[in-house]
């Protein structure tokens, strides 16, 4: 009787397998491509980020750009060194982070990057360069 049973859920979870396995295979996979002339004006791509309201974030060689899937938008910056972001984050309060190949970190307020000053402070006094960046809870 317990081999009886073994046997039907063995042969059972095979086929529900099999049936899922042809499932996704047959699945066809959703490609957009997206063209200079919707705004993005770069090829470059360093980082991309998707934000908690699914808004999709790009860094690119001409700044941070972002994309809802139909428009595009561009950020100004304030005080950059140079225009290429190449790290994209958010803080537990779902302000945006970048930081571009100057070390320089910003964060987006307004629709602007606004330079993070304690940052800058930091790595100046210690001479050091900023490989890669990450916030906690409270702190970055």
């Amino acid at each position: 009787m317990k081999i009886t049973r073994l046997i039907y859920w063995t042969v059972f979870i095979s086929l529900i397998s099999n049936n899922l396995y042809s499932f996704i295979q047959n699945e066809e996979t959703f490609v957009r491509h997206i063209a200079l002339t919707e705004g993005f004006g770069s090829h470059t791509i360093y980082d991309l980020y998707v934000d908690h309201t699914g808004l999709l974030f790009l860094g690119t060689d001409k700044g941070l750009v972002s994309y809802n899937g139909v428009l595009s938008k561009n950020y100004s910056f304030q005080d950059n060194l140079a225009l290429s972001i190449n790290k994209i984050q958010q803080d537990h309060s779902h302000t945006l982070w970048c930081k571009n190949f100057s070390d320089q970190i910003f964060y987006l307020e307004n629709d602007t990057l606004r330079p993070y000053q304690p940052a800058q402070n930091l790595l100046k006094n210690q001479n050091e360069n900023l490989v890669d960046f990450v916030f906690t809870e409270h702190q970055m």
